[in-house]
């Protein structure tokens, strides 16, 4: 059971993140009483950030090999599954699937499932869906972003214990699911040495970190060889001495800023997704 032995699900993206958990801020339980489509957050009465130059191109899909140290674990697909209304903003709809594969999976089944809907003017989330099945483990997540009040609403369902859990918390700038990071850093004017301050949503924590553009340089995957920045988070204040390795992206450095090679790495090794290739999805 390589992939759960250890306590840490290392497989999934955003999981890598909680066992520094002492590090991220928590959010407000919110009763089950207290009705489903209410906030109990007040409104912050804020507005949509500027809007970025940047527009992404619809039914792009991206397919991985996914590997577990040297041992290959599994496929990944990420997808632009083109554009849609949500409370009257047009959104993108983004898409990724992590599932193991061949020996790996006979030996630990696991699939994770993610929707992103981020905005398509400011590419800030307004709400992602995570399926998450693991052996006799599921779960289900749902995050709303209400960005112009600065506030989001999670929704936390085990379906194998049948319990949920509701929480809400205050946006406290720009914040993101991973899988939304990872689009938003295809917007920035990318150079070596810039750096970002965002937020990032793993699990019932809001993590802050300063994303740091280190270097830029030639890596090679079955798909060829690329000319990319390496991007790596780092979390800020009492736990700024901490890198967020979990969480490298090699994105191209070209127009496209496509994500070539994506590694999370844990107290028991890494997970390395790197791109095998680049294609258009029917419409």
């Amino acid at each position: 059971m390589i992939l759960s032995k250890y306590g840490v699900r290392i497989f999934g993206l955003p999981s890598l993140l909680l066992y520094m958990s002492a590090y991220a801020a928590e959010m407000i339980p919110i009763p089950d009483a207290f009705p489903a489509e209410e906030w109990k957050m007040s409104c912050e009465n804020g507005a949509w950030p500027t809007a970025v130059s940047k527009t992404l191109e619809l039914h792009e899909a991206l397919n991985y090999a996914v590997r577990w140290g040297a041992i290959k674990a599994g496929q990944g697909r990420i997808e632009v599954q083109g554009t849609e209304n949500f409370k009257e903003r047009s959104a993108y709809h983004l898409f990724m699937e992590l599932k193991t594969v061949g020996v790996t999976k006979a030996l630990h089944a696991y699939d994770e499932i993610t929707n992103t809907w981020i905005d398509q003017s400011s590419f800030l989330p307004l709400k992602y869906e995570k399926q998450t099945r693991e052996g006799a483990y599921s779960r289900n997540e749902e995050v709303i972003f209400d960005v112009p009040c600065q506030r989001l609403n999670r929704i936390d369902r085990r379906l194998d214990k049948n319990i949920s859990e509701r929480k809400q918390a205050r946006l406290p700038g720009p914040t993101l699911d991973i899988l939304g990071y990872i689009f938003y850093l295809r917007t920035l004017p990318l150079e070596v040495g810039a750096q970002y301050e965002l937020t990032l949503v793993s699990g019932n924590r809001l993590w802050p970190v300063t994303v740091h553009v280190k270097n830029k340089l030639q890596i090679s995957t079955s798909a060829g060889w690329f000319n990319c920045f390496f991007i790596e988070p780092t979390l800020r204040g009492d736990a700024s001495d901490l890198k967020l390795k979990q969480l490298q992206v090699w994105l191209t450095a070209d127009d496209k800023k496509i994500p070539v090679r994506i590694r999370m790495e844990a107290n028991v090794g890494h997970i390395t997704a790197d791109l095998i290739n680049t294609e258009r999805r029917p419409s």
